[in-house]
C-alpha cells in the first residue's frame, strides 16, 4: 500500500537504508558466519540457501541477496 513505483528501483535512499537495516536485523553478519561455521558449510548451494532462509525466517531472495552483499556467494 505504501510502496510507490520508485521503491523497487533501488533509487530511493530511505528504501535502501530500510532494506539494509532489515537485512542486518534479520540476518546479522556474525550470525550468518556462525551458521556456516556450525554447519561446516564451505560450498553454498541452492539447498543451503533455502535451509538458511528457513533458519533465519526470511525469503529465499532475501537470503540470496544477503549472502551476495556479504561476499559469500
Amino acid at each position: 500500500v505504501y510502496r510507490n513505483t520508485k521503491s523497487s528501483t533501488g533509487e530511493d535512499l530511505h528504501e535502501i537504508e530500510a532494506n539494509q537495516f532489515a537485512a542486518e536485523l534479520l540476518m546479522p553478519e556474525k550470525c550468518v558466519g556462525q551458521y556456516l561455521a556450525d554447519n561446516k558449510i564451505r560450498v553454498i548451494t541452492e539447498t543451503t540457501i533455502a535451509e538458511m532462509a528457513d533458519f533465519f525466517g526470511v525469503s529465499l531472495q532475501a537470503m540470496t541477496i544477503r549472502l551476495s552483499v556479504l561476499g559469500i556467494v
